[in-house]
């Protein structure tokens, strides 16, 4: 969890219940794209922080879709329900994606 000192309270906005947060200069940014400025941040060369989930498999979006299909509304970056389980060839092993993150940080601060 992130310390409240890097959070500006203006800043906090819920969606279902993730909190997305706007952090100070303190984190680097890691990854961004049009739709989201923060989707990622590094600390200190040590710490990860994501704003999406790595672990998502066709079981899972359909639960989020079954939960929050009210929100499914048409706009720019939202995608509707085909458009999100169209998509399989982004669906990979999670076990994979978090160890190849693990193995580069490890890497990367020489543990």
């Amino acid at each position: 969890m992130i310390s409240d000192q890097y959070i500006s309270s203006e800043t906090k906005k819920q969606w279902g219940s993730i909190w997305w947060i706007q952090v100070s200069l303190t984190l680097k940014k890691a990854l961004l794209s049009e739709a989201c400025k923060n989707q990622g941040f590094i600390y200190k060369n040590r710490v990860i922080r994501l704003q999406f989930h790595l672990e998502m498999s066709k079981r899972t979006i359909c639960d989020v879709i079954g939960n929050c299909r009210n929100e499914l509304i048409e706009g720019k970056y939202i995608q509707n329900e085909e458009g999100m389980l169209d998509r399989n060839s982004f669906l990979a092993d999670p076990r994979l994606l978090m160890f190849t993150l693990l193995d580069n940080l490890e890497g990367t601060i020489g543990l």
